[in-house]
């Protein structure tokens, strides 16, 4: 699957103006655990000979929300620098992933970020467990521009990608870190 999608901004003034064009690139594979992975690529370019500069702001990359149902009691959260939901907002991580009970089975989503990405490992955003009372919902992201800004010039692009994998188990840390070492078909 291939998505071209214009972003549009209004500067100082209510006309449309199409600041960067991207183009996001998905494909969906198997693995030899219960599940599947996802590789979501995108690319972003100007659309016209100025700079934009992406502040730094606590969203970017890649965002997931979590099953409705978990929540502290339900699930765990652990990134490639073993921290917890507790501590890992503002971190940098290779990869994170959550997981726990789904139905009568179990289920886990890692996201794996590609060393290639703007400021790898990545800085990650993690909504901590007093966010949206008194569900507690999981929501995390890779944010490579979470901790410093960053100015696409001219002729440049800006790359990010990620395998995201949705597995009907859950793993451990070394099963993790076995399933971050991919290459990018």
């Amino acid at each position: 699957f291939v998505a071209t999608l214009d972003h549009v901004v209004y500067p100082d003034s209510p006309a449309e103006k199409v600041a960067m064009n991207e183009r996001l690139e998905i494909n969906i594979g198997t693995t030899s655990l219960p599940g599947y992975y996802i590789d979501y690529h995108t690319t972003l370019r100007l659309a016209s000979s100025s700079p934009v500069t992406m502040e730094a702001y606590r969203y970017g990359g890649i965002c997931i929300r979590t099953r409705e149902d978990w929540n502290d009691q339900t699930a765990e959260m652990l990134t490639s620098e073993g921290l917890s939901r507790d501590d890992a907002d503002g971190s940098r991580a290779r990869w994170c992933y959550y997981q726990g009970k789904a139905g009568s089975g179990k289920a886990c989503i890692l996201i794996v970020a590609d060393p290639s990405n703007l400021n790898y490992p990545e800085p990650l955003r993690v909504w901590d467990k007093t966010v949206n009372k008194p569900a507690g919902d999981v929501m995390w992201n890779f944010s490579p521009t979470k901790q410093q800004a960053f100015t696409l010039e001219p002729g440049k692009e800006l790359s990010l990608s990620y395998r995201i994998y949705v597995l009907d188990k859950k793993i451990n840390a070394t099963t993790a870190e076995v399933l971050s070492d991919f290459e990018r078909d």
